[in-house]
């Protein structure tokens, strides 16, 4: 269960049974022994080594610092010598232990207890008196054979507790099991030679069992971090891949942008037949709140993030940076350019689609409003405006659907009503910014509305004269 090292350094051991020299890394000696063997004793007797829910946890910070610190607590149906001896045993410190693993053996049986007896092998089996001892007086081989009694009903009764618990590990218990009988047996008649063979045979198979014990648990913490290992690159495989799909289905926008711009009246930019996000001029296409350039889109009840980022994404005053933000402000932080609009870095219309692609201004609204006929319709069963040039430019226009918008977690208003965002900061107060709302029968250029909502996006391209 330990290993004992004259080096400093070595941490080798079971933890249960590790010494704290051996926790420090310091110098050990056969006292180290000593103490791995009052812990097995202990195990023996009270069906646990000492801190057992300590070592449970599986933090080796907590482990160490029971070891260091705490004392074992006494085993309640043992005699008080064998508690006595046991947490002489399990000192902190070697010098205060036995000076020799016989000495504590010995101590075992008080009556038998002698200063200076010889140590005659490195490890003597939990329960079994050297070979060197004196041989006891009529009351003290009675009081042995009752300790060797209650030792061997605890370990049959731990034993078969882990046979029931860990059925793979059986044939060690059976094997435990069967020794330990037969130790019980020669105790019985007095024959004390036998059993301890008996129990150094039971010894073993039970150290087998636990050292299966400690593979199994070593397999299955490699499986576990096996596991963890391949869901995460799993994830990073599908997010890999999500990427790769949104820049391509970009790449596959912008290759079409050019032919998807119509100019509405003279001296205006050109707008483009559909929204960001949108494979067609009916589509929503994706949502932002003002400043934003990611982009969500609706799938079932959830925001979901154009780049993968987010699942569950919630429109509100916590995720939208340029709320309460003045004009200084969002021009002191980079928002928007000298000329009060966003910049480039944080237009939607040009961060997605790149190029000369912008959101478009107020005025540029407004004049959509004004030099255009807007006719309320459906197009493939998505209700909207229908918004034409005039003389030169009636062969020319745009549908804008309506796609509603966000607010939380939620989307309103779609499919009779439509909010598109403008590149202008409302210039009256630091939360708003100022966009296109219709319904049916009306159409406003001069609104404005919080900037943590979620509206879409029409781009332009190009200047007005």
């Amino acid at each position: 269960m330990s290993r004992v090292s004259t080096e400093t350094g070595d941490t080798s051991g079971t933890r249960p049974y590790m010494a704290p020299e051996q926790w420090l890394g310091r110098k050990q000696d056969g006292r180290t022994d000593q103490y791995a063997l009052a812990c097995v004793l202990y195990e023996l007797l009270s069906g646990a080594p000492p801190f057992a829910g300590v070592f449970e946890t599986g933090d080796p910070i907590i482990m160490r610092t029971a070891v260091e610190r705490d004392a074992p607590d006494e085993i309640e149906d043992a005699p008080p010598a064998i508690n006595a001896a046991l947490l002489r045993a399990l000192s902190k410190a070697p010098k205060d232990r036995f000076p020799s693993c016989a000495a504590f053996i010995a101590a075992l049986s008080p009556e038998t207890r002698k200063p200076d007896i010889p140590e005659t092998r490195n490890t003597v089996t939990a329960g079994v008196r050297s070979s060197s001892a004196p041989p006891p007086d009529a009351a003290s081989l009675e009081a042995d054979v009752l300790r060797r009694k209650v030792l061997v009903s605890r370990t049959l009764a731990a034993i078969s507790e882990a046979d029931r618990i860990d059925g793979e590990f059986g044939s060690f218990a059976t094997s435990a099991e069967i020794e330990l009988e037969a130790a019980k047996e020669a105790i019985d008649r007095n024959r004390f030679a036998a059993a301890a063979q008996c129990l150094d045979r039971a010894e073993a198979a039970w150290k087998q069992l636990l050292q299966a014990k400690n593979q199994r648990k070593a397999r299955e913490e490699a499986e576990r971090k096996a596991h963890e290992e391949a869901t995460r690159k799993a994830h990073e495989d599908a997010e890999r891949k999500a990427r790769e799909e949104e820049n391509a289905r970009k790449a596959a926008e912008r290759k079409n942008l050019e032919q998807d711009k119509v100019q509405l009246w003279a001296g205006g930019p050109y707008w483009a037949t559909r929204n960001i996000g949108a494979e067609k001029p009916e589509d929503s296409g994706l949502y932002f709140w003002w400043g934003d350039t990611v982009g969500y889109r609706r799938e079932g009840d959830l925001w979901v993030a154009s780049d993968g980022s987010s699942r569950n994404f919630s429109f509100g005053d916590k995720n939208t940076p340029t709320l309460g933000k003045g004009h200084a402000a969002l021009r002191r932080e980079g928002w928007i350019t000298s000329a009060g609009t966003l910049a480039p870095q944080h237009d939607a219309a040009h961060a997605q689609w790149g190029g000369n692609w912008r959101m478009p201004t107020q005025q540029e609204l407004y004049d959509l409003s004004s030099n255009c006929d807007w006719t309320w319709t459906a197009m493939n069963g998505v209700n909207g405006y229908v918004v034409r040039g005039r003389g030169d430019y009636a062969g020319a226009s745009i549908f804008l659907p309506t796609a509603g918008f966000g607010d939380g977690t939620s989307l309103y208003d779609a499919g009779s009503g439509g909010d598109y965002w403008s590149s202008v900061p409302y210039e009256s107060d630091s939360y708003g910014a100022r966009d296109l709302n219709f319904y049916s029968g009306d159409h406003d250029t001069n609104n404005f509305h919080d900037r943590y909502y979620g509206f879409v996006v029409r781009p332009v391209q190009g200047f007005t004269e």
